[in-house]
């Protein structure tokens, strides 16, 4: 017989899938923010954006004629296995930022999102590219209103993204901030060797996860995307995380993401390969690099002192963090990034 506890049990986790809104219930809930479902292709994409108040007080005293008060949309992309949730910490202090320097005034709005079968967004069912996925984006932000002004904010597997869209249509980007980012240069034997590890351990978490035992065990390692309770970050968003993190929606997209990161790589790579002489990726698109200088390989801070010379208009800047700095004690440091991002458009 099943008993009440259970029951309730079960409708609060059904909750939590559910509904943003109660994942998110402590994040600036003073901020007006909204979850949007547009839909593309049959599949609906989790979008949430908070609008910043500063903003729109600052554009009602601005003359219409003046660039640097047209509007920006900060666009966070997680890296791989992780998504909206990650970006807790930031969103906290996003407001204080906004509201207390003269470069977040020029923020309409920032915005976080679920790729396919992760959060709230919808289970494609197969390998995304990294191309494939930037034009998704971009017809998913164009339904609720976003088609410029954006300002990229891409951590690790992100850091991919942002780099495709910039190559392919710089033309809605104000500015790229890369957090620890991949690079070309990960296509090596040891990325190869991770990927097909990572690929096999979501394979049987997914096969023994029917057993429940999987929930009686708190010791799934951060890269997996299981945030124990060590993590600091609000506990509404690391529940909803969890709950998530043993749905086969999300195991499977995780497998089919490890699966495609290699191909979406090479692409990047052809691209650089292909540029004329002379010619960055980036061209001159504000370009910040945010360095991580904890627990990282010997070559790490060359090659993202290449990736800032991607575009004509950068800056390099180092964190004292690990790899993951969204959830890191210097997360900081990524709203610092987006305003000297900021900075460099308006030179």
């Amino acid at each position: 017989m099943v008993s009440h506890k259970n029951i309730l049990l079960e409708s609060f986790v059904f909750l939590f899938m559910m509904y943003p809104d109660l994942a998110f219930s402590h994040i600036t809930p003073n901020i007006q923010q909204t979850s949007y479902f547009p839909l593309y292709n049959n599949k609906h994409l989790h979008i949430r954006c908070f609008n910043n108040p500063s903003y729109i007080n600052n554009t009602n005293n601005n003359n219409d004629n003046d660039d640097t008060s047209s509007p920006k949309t900060v666009l966070f992309e997680a890296g791989t296995p992780f998504y909206s949730t990650i970006w807790g910490n930031v969103l906290n202090y996003m407001p204080n930022y906004l509201s207390n320097n003269e470069n977040g005034k020029l923020i309409k709005q920032y915005c976080v999102y679920d790729r396919y079968g992760y959060g709230w967004s919808d289970f494609k069912g197969e390998s995304v590219r990294s191309d494939e996925m930037v034009n998704d984006l971009q017809q998913y932000l164009g339904s609720i209103g976003i088609d410029d002004g954006i300002i990229y904010v891409g951590w690790s597997y992100g850091g991919v993204l942002a780099q495709e869209l910039a190559a392919t249509n710089p033309g809605i980007l104000d500015g790229v901030v890369l957090v620890d980012s991949m690079d070309v240069l990960d296509l090596n034997d040891t990325l190869i060797q991770n990927i097909v590890q990572g690929v096999y351990s979501f394979k049987i978490l997914d096969m023994i996860k029917v057993t429940g035992l999987t929930k009686f065990y708190d010791g799934y390692p951060l890269p997996s995307g299981y945030l124990s309770e060590s993590i600091n970050l609000d506990g509404q968003l690391k529940i909803s995380n969890n709950m998530v993190y043993f749905g086969s929606d999300f195991l499977q997209s995780t497998v089919f993401e490890l699966q495609v990161i290699m191909d979406s790589l090479g692409l990047l790579k052809s691209r650089i390969d292909s540029l004329a002489k002379g010619k960055t990726l980036l061209g001159d698109i504000p370009l910040v690099v945010l360095t991580a200088l904890e627990n990282q390989d010997e070559d790490w801070m060359y090659r993202q002192t290449l990736l800032s010379n991607y575009s004509s208009n950068s800056l390099h800047l180092t964190t004292n963090s690990s790899h993951f700095v969204p959830i890191g004690p210097t997360f900081y440091d990524i709203i610092k990034s987006i305003d000297n991002c900021i900075s460099l458009g308006l030179k």
